[in-house]
């Protein structure tokens, strides 16, 4: 689930910004103010980590430079960049883009993103992520801050948005495997990931409680107000709703190819 909540954040690191021609200035602008960049980073990262695990794992330490060179090129940083900046300038009007631009270029949208990234960056630490839960889990429920990461949750729909990522992202795995011949990742399988659908949801509550109370935390009550209210804005559900897309899409592509190139990987070690 960790890895499937990845739609979203960070802060550090050299960042290779590759926008994409067709984008307008407004699109590039919005997306260096949310990070974007970074966020790619952040989501390749992941995804490296989480395909190179197929080595040991399915491949029993046999993939080698062969493996790695293949979930390179699927888990490539400009991919995730260029479907956040698709999704943008396909699903916001002029209108939204300046009223998100309004807020997020400014130093309380900056620190709210910075913020947002960093936290994202932290929780990839499964020990970081436990304790923010715990937290979480331990703050009464009437308190400013759990009720803003409440309104946030709720008002972006994040419990069943991250656990439909989840699920698309296991499917297109199994799937790419199928049908590039593996055997034993049919609709069985399958099956087996939509029988799975109550845990992800509950583990994406838990897991989006959490991040958001690390999150918000540092703000003060006024800044923590003001990005609330940008969120639940008409421009922030449709920003929220495009970064989705975009991130939903591409990660369902390169699950289906991970997919393939596993069964690939696999036919090739049994020869």
């Amino acid at each position: 689930m960790r890895g499937a909540l990845a739609g979203l954040l960070l802060l550090w690191s050299t960042v290779v910004w590759s926008t994409v021609a067709w984008a307008d200035q407004s699109v590039r602008d919005l997306s260096r103010a949310l990070q974007l960049p970074q966020m790619a980073r952040v989501l390749q990262r992941t995804g490296l980590e989480f395909g190179l695990g197929f080595d040991e794992g399915w491949l029993d330490g046999q993939g080698g430079a062969l493996w790695q060179d293949r979930v390179g090129s699927i888990y490539a940083p400009g991919r995730y960049l260029e479907g956040f900046e698709q999704a943008l300038d396909r699903h916001l009007s002029p209108e939204q883009r300046h009223a998100l631009l309004s807020y997020y270029v400014t130093p309380r949208g900056q620190q709210a993103v910075a913020l947002e990234r960093a936290a994202f960056a932290a929780y990839q630490d499964p020990d970081v992520s436990d304790a923010a839960q715990m937290m979480a889990a331990g703050i009464d429920s009437s308190d400013p801050l759990v009720q803003a990461a409440g309104r946030l949750i709720a008002a972006l729909d994040l419990v069943e948005r991250n656990t439909a990522a989840s699920i698309n992202s296991q499917l297109a795995l199994l799937r790419g495997l199928d049908q590039a011949g593996a055997s034993g990742f049919g609709s069985a399988a399958q099956a087996q990931v939509w029988a799975q659908e109550p845990e992800i949801r509950a583990d994406a509550a838990e897991w989006l409680a959490g991040f958001y109370v690390l999150s918000l935390q540092p703000l003060s009550a006024e800044a923590r107000d003001a990005y609330v209210h940008i969120s639940e804005s008409p421009a922030g559900l449709a920003l929220n709703a495009a970064l989705f897309e975009g991130y939903v899409a591409v990660n369902r592509q390169m699950s289906r190819e991970l997919g393939a190139a596993l069964a690939a990987a696999l036919t090739a070690s049994s020869l």
